[in-house]
């Protein structure tokens, strides 16, 4: 197996030369999107769009109470809403001219997500339908790692030891979800429960770039030891090469990331035998 891995890291410094990072394309689409108003048909934008961001609602479609009876929904009772702040021009005499001004004055409203109220169907995205993959949902279950099916994002969250996904239905085909699910595992084979990794670095960094060098590297490895990729994908490269420029274009920093990789493959493939073990028990 390590020289399968070691061919597919030839392969992707081989590609590093002919892809461009503009070309990389995130292999899901959201279901949310951004936080919107479903009676003024506009966004909410700046600190409102942060703040309306929530993973509590499966939807993110938000209006004032006033708003929501004008579309004959009505607001349940012993809902929470949510504070949006907006800026409305008032005009004021100055006092040396004499002449009107206006000014904006900060003013703060009230919205209720569209699942706290009756009366209204959310817009809904219809998924794909892909058929999962026997043999890599096998492997991600053996794996232990706690994994979250409802996001936009796809990410590990050392913190929680907590992997967030997209839903198989959002992403382009089986092969990029469970690429992806992979990067995110390799990530969480670094959590101190595991092979302690250094994953402090802050984003954008180089010890941050590193760390994504070893979970793409790591979802190549895995993928291929699943038989599910023959030789690395051109979005494998893009990516790497997007996070070498943090590392100077180095490609030295991808043989040292292979290393880190190669034991993270190799600690996920061991929790197989550890499940098949306790089964056999």
């Amino acid at each position: 197996m390590k020289d399968v891995r070691q061919e597919i890291t030839n392969q992707i410094i081989s590609q590093l030369e002919s892809v461009s990072i503009g070309d990389y394309q995130k292999p899901w689409f959201n279901i949310k999107g951004l936080p919107s108003n479903p009676v003024t048909k506009s966004r909410y934008h700046g600190i409102n769009a942060l703040c309306l961001q929530s993973d509590k609602f499966d939807h993110l479609e938000y209006a004032s109470y006033k708003q929501w009876q004008s579309i004959g929904a009505q607001v349940k009772q012993g809902e929470h809403g949510s504070m949006v702040v907006f800026y409305k021009p008032i005009e004021i005499k100055d006092k040396q001219t004499e002449e009107l001004k206006k000014i904006p004055l900060l003013k703060y409203s009230t919205v209720f997500n569209c699942s706290q109220v009756e009366g209204y169907t959310p817009k809904t995205t219809e998924l794909n339908t892909h058929e999962s993959i026997e043999q890599a949902e096998l492997f991600a279950s053996n794996c232990q790692i706690a994994t979250e099916y409802k996001h936009d994002r796809a990410c590990f969250i050392p913190s929680a030891n907590l992997v967030q996904m997209p839903k198989l239905g959002q992403f382009n085909t089986p092969g990029d979800f469970y690429s992806v699910l992979f990067h995110e595992y390799t990530h969480a084979t670094g959590h101190k429960s595991r092979l302690d990794r250094d994953q402090k670095g802050r984003f954008g960094g180089s010890e941050y770039a590193f760390e994504e060098l070893i979970a793409e590297l790591g979802s190549a490895f895995t993928m291929a030891h699943l038989n599910l990729e023959q030789s690395p994908r051109t979005d494998h490269a893009i990516y790497i090469k997007s996070w070498l420029q943090a590392l100077k274009s180095d490609n030295k920093f991808i043989f040292s990331a292979a290393g880190k990789a190669q034991a993270a493959c190799d600690y996920l493939i061991a929790q197989q035998t550890e499940s098949e073990l306790k089964e056999a028990a």
